[in-house]
Formats: C-alpha cells, sequence, structure tokens
C-alpha cells in the first residue's frame, strides 16, 4: 500500500476466536468460482509473496479470499497480474505462467487510484489513474472482460482498496497541515496536495465553495459512488448475482498511523492528534455511510450485493482482543523479529515502522518476517511461548498475520451466511 500512512488491517470477526464463520458445513448457493478484486488484504501473490507472516515451510498462509475459496472446496486463488518492473506504463503484467487466476487484487490499490510527481507540493496526488491495474475500476474492468457474462455460481469480493485511499486522503491532509522549522508559522509547501487530491473527483465550482473539511468528507462520499458505479457497470449489469463488499476500518487505530499521530501529538500536541484523528475518522464513517447508500440506491440489484461492516468490526476486535483470542493489537510480529531476533543483521526498525510494502519485496522484511524466525523470538510483549506470533493481530505495521485473516475470513463468511450464500 502507499507510504507514509498506509493503513489496511483485518476486520474483526463477530464471532469468537473459537466460533466458525458458516453454517453447519452445507452451502446453500452453490459457488464454483470466486472471483477478487482488491489491495493487500486480498492480494494472492502478485509480487511473490503475501502481505502476511511468511511460512519457512514453503507452503504461504492463505489470505482472507483464499479461506473463503477454501470454504466452497473450490482450489487454490492465484493472482490475474505479476509484478513487472520493465512493464509500461505501469508496472503489472498479465501472469501468464498459471491459468484461470481470478484475483485481480494487487497490493497498493485503491477506488481513486493517484500518482504524480514525488515530491510533496508538485502534484503528488495530482491525477487519477483508473487505466493503472492499481486501481479497483481497472481490476473490475479486466475480470468483467475475461469473465464475459457472471454465473450464478460465480461469488465476488470486492476487497478492501479503500483503505488505501483513506490513507491517501489523511496523508494529502497532513501533508498541507505539514509544518517544519523553517515553516513553523505556516503550512510547508505541500500545501496544494490535498486540494489536488480532491479535484481528482470534485469538480472545481463545488470544490471551491468547500472548506478542507467538507471536502474531505464529500470526497469520500463520491467515492463509494465511484466504486458502486463501477461494480454495476462491470459486474451486475453482466449478470453478477452475488458480490460481497468490504467497508472501511478505522485506518487511524493501526501501528503505522499511531506511530504518525505519535509523531503529530511531539510536534503539536495531544489536543491537535485528537483533533486530526477525530476528523479523518468522520471521513472514513462518511464514505461508509455513503456506500450503504449507494447500495440501496441500485433497487433490484442491492440484494445481490451484500456489504461487510469493517468499520464496526474492527472497532471491536481493537476494544476487546481477548474476545477474540488476540494478544496483542498493538505492536506487530515483524517489529518483534527486527529487534529480537539474533539472525537479523540490518538496522534495527523502530516501531511501527517495519513494512512489508511492495517496495521491499526482495528486501530484508519479506525474507525475515517468517514463522520459523519468530518461534526463536521472546517478544517484549505478550510472550506465550513460540506460538506467541500466533495472536498477535498485526504482521506489520498495517497488514494482518495469518490469524488476523483467520478473523476477517469468518466475517466474511458469517456476512455470506446471512444472505443464504453459505
Amino acid at each position: 500500500m502507499k507510504s507514509f500512512v498506509l493503513a489496511a488491517v483485518s476486520a474483526a470477526a463477530l464471532l469468537t476466536a473459537c466460533g466458525g464463520g458458516g453454517n453447519s458445513g452445507e452451502t446453500k448457493a452453490k459457488i464454483t468460482s470466486v472471483k477478487v478484486v482488491g489491495a493487500s488484504l486480498a492480494d494472492s501473490g502478485t509480487f511473490g509473496f503475501k502481505f502476511t507472516v511468511q511460512s519457512g515451510t514453503g507452503t504461504p498462509y492463505k489470505v482472507y479470499p483464499e479461506r473463503i475459496a477454501a470454504t466452497y472446496g473450490l482450489p487454490a486463488l492465484c493472482p490475474a497480474y505479476v509484478y513487472s518492473p520493465t512493464t509500461s506504463p505501469f508496472p503489472y503484467a498479465a501472469n501468464t505462467a498459471q491459468t484461470g487466476c481470478t484475483n485481480y487484487a494487487i497490493a497498493a490499490s485503491a477506488v481513486n487510484y493517484v500518482v504524480g510527481a514525488s515530491t510533496p507540493g508538485t502534484g503528488l496526488f495530482g491525477t487519477a489513474y483508473d487505466i493503472a491495474p492499481t486501481s479497483l475500476i481497472r481490476q473490475l474492468a479486466d475480470l468483467a472482460t475475461a469473465t464475459g457474462t457472471f454465473s450464478s455460481g460465480d461469488l465476488l469480493i470486492v476487497g478492501e482498496g479503500s483503505a488505501n485511499d483513506a490513507s491517501n486522503l489523511a496523508t494529502a491532509y497532513l501533508l498541507s497541515r505539514a509544518t517544519s522549522n523553517s515553516c513553523a508559522a505556516a503550512p510547508c509547501a505541500a500545501t496544494g496536495d490535498f486540494r489536488q487530491l480532491m479535484a481528482t473527483l470534485i469538480d472545481s465550482t463545488t470544490l471551491a465553495s468547500l472548506t478542507d473539511i467538507q471536502a474531505g468528507g464529500y470526497y469520500m462520499q463520491l467515492l463509494a459512488k465511484k466504486l458502486v458505479t463501477a461494480v454495476k457497470t462491470s459486474a451486475l449489469d453482466k449478470g453478477a448475482s452475488r458480490v460481497v463488499m468490504l467497508n472501511t476500518l478505522d485506518v487511524t487505530k493501526t501501528p503505522k498511523f499511531q506511530a504518525t499521530l505519535e509523531t503529530v501529538t511531539i510536534n503539536q500536541g495531544a489536543v491537535a492528534a485528537g483533533q486530526i484523528q477525530q476528523l479523518l475518522q468522520g471521513w472514513i464513517k462518511a464514505y461508509n455511510t455513503a456506500l450503504d447508500s449507494e447500495v440501496a440506491a441500485l433497487g433490484s440489484n442491492s440484494s445481490k450485493v451484500a456489504v461487510v461492516d469493517f468499520y464496526t468490526n474492527f472497532n471491536a476486535e481493537m476494544d476487546d482482543p481477548v474476545q477474540y483470542g488476540l494478544t496483542n493489537t498493538s505492536g506487530t510480529v515483524c517489529d518483534q523479529i527486527y529487534s529480537q531476533a539474533t539472525s537479523v543483521t540490518p538496522t534495527v526498525q523502530t516501531a511501527g515502522a517495519t513494512s512489508l510494502s511492495p517496495t521491499y519485496a526482495s528486501g530484508a522484511v519479506v525474507g525475515y518476517c517468517k514463522d520459523t524466525t519468530a518461534s526463536t523470538v521472546t517478544p517484549t510483549a505478550n510472550n506465550t511461548g513460540t506460538t506467541w506470533w500466533q495472536t498477535y493481530l498485526y504482521a506489520d505495521n498495517f497488514h494482518p498475520t495469518p490469524y488476523g485473516h483467520q478473523l476477517l475470513a469468518q466475517l466474511v463468511g458469517k456476512k455470506l451466511t446471512e444472505a443464504g450464500w453459505l
């Protein structure tokens, strides 16, 4: 996912850790194919690895859509795209090494995928690219092209890409408010980034009439509309009858964003940090409310779409981790490995900094953040023996552990059961 305040983590299940996510084992709907669009939590290996704790035995852990496919007794999912740095203009190519791949999710994807100059203040969020494979709009279109007409046995999972949109929004807002020793009395050069991002969805006349706070909320409402419109065009209008959509969880509670808020607290005080968090949470709620409204507005098609409530359930998980069998919801497995394992030679990471980012696909984090290494570590928090890492929520600063994926699959499975699809 995007750097700086990227966030995407597992949502909480409504079930306890010992509970099940489905019915007695007999599915109510005959699902013959699971199709996926989304970001890193749903990615089946676009970059050659999955965004969770790595397996030291060679058998990768399943991410949540793969667990759902297994629930239906279907073959393992495979990535429709592969990372291809020589491919232009976007470094992704069709996965020709495997056939029948139906998982189009790519880490760092978003509903409104924005790219631009790498220097703050010069258009970091200036242009939206719906044609990029890291856009859920493109993923849906590519899936529709490959599928043709959806069958009654198809289940479409529209994953957590909107969490990256929320992260982009937070990043742009914080950059626009950034101060340093050279510009302590006013925003730095990045001031324009927030408005540039807003302009990718909000027309200029409307945007000019809105404050930043209003613009952020309206932007998130339009984001929900954009995604639902794409789902209708690329899936429902082509025969899809079972679509699961995940709303956006509270990204401000992830270790990465918590570290950012700590920095704000140091530089501007706890009150400022709390106000920023509340503002961003309000924008996320605006998206989730709009998503429900847009799905309801689909009319007869609304019964074909089930929205999974990431936000509420993730908050419940963070508030009462014991209920979900979790021993730690603030630290990360990768951080513990980097700070404790004697086999790790790179510079020890600071708390909340260790990331399984696509940028580091061939780097040390992926190589060392393994279950076999974790079992040799004595963690500084919540030491429950050699399996301590199995009940941590976070693998790195914004991705879940295999157990986090299990909880998320249970949550999605519960929604499928409620819809009569499982």
